[in-house]
């Protein structure tokens, strides 16, 4: 399956429910509906473009408000997670097994996120750089980028608070996330790429199995 295409879908279910024409529903999202729609190679008179690359913090945010959800769903429903993420769970992508296997990756996945929540980790990028240069065994950043492969100059640029890494940025938090031997969760709320209002809706934290399965239950159609 496309990535990606259950955000797509929940659009434009969204867009029925409300009974209004995809072109508004795309709108409030902060996209055309041709940009939205050359992620996912629907015909356009925009050239394909990665999904990612154009889901900025602005639009996760103006989905999540139209779609009335938690940040946090917009991310699953994007495919951004897969279970290795967790590290917790070992499988693949949380979209390919099939809905018994589910229930019980759900409750350990939400397990997991909670823990995430409570160690209060976001946006604090010093933290995590500084425990990515100890977990390489390195001296210095520079040494520790060259070791695992990550760009020096970006990832010094998320720890002085310059930039903050987006969604085309997966790549290198993955390898971080891998070379700490921790959840790729930590790293990306750490940096500043999850928030913590992700995890809230109408201002209470969401129930995580409940997004989680919300997710899962939008069908492609």
């Amino acid at each position: 399956m496309q990535t990606g295409l259950r955000l797509y879908q929940a659009i434009i279910d969204q867009s029925q429910t409300l009974d209004i024409e995809f072109e508004v529903a795309a709108s409030a999202c902060e996209f055309s509906a041709d940009l939205l729609m050359s992620c996912f190679g629907e015909p356009t008179r925009e050239k394909p473009h990665d999904l990612y690359e154009i889901l900025t913090r602005k639009r996760i945010n103006a989905i999540s408000k139209f779609l009335d959800c938690s940040g946090f769903r917009v991310f699953l429903l994007a495919d951004v997670f897969k279970w290795h993420d967790y590290r917790l769970i070992s499988s693949s992508s949380v979209f390919v097994v099939d809905k018994a296997q589910l229930e019980g990756k759900a409750n350990e996945a939400a397990s997991y996120l909670r823990s995430v929540v409570q160690a209060n980790i976001f946006g604090s990028p010093e933290f995590i750089v500084e425990e990515f240069v100890a977990a390489t065994w390195s001296k210095t950043l520079a040494e520790a980028c060259t070791k695992v492969d990550v760009s020096y100059r970006k990832l010094l640029s998320w720890k002085n608070r310059v930039t903050t890494p987006g969604l085309g940025d997966l790549k290198e938090v993955r390898l971080i996330a891998e070379a700490m031997e921790m959840g790729t969760p930590i790293v990306m709320g750490s940096l500043g790429l999850l928030q913590r209002q992700d995890f809230l809706l109408h201002e209470e934290l969401i129930d995580f199995e409940k997004e989680l399965n919300a997710a899962l239950d939008v069908e492609i159609w």
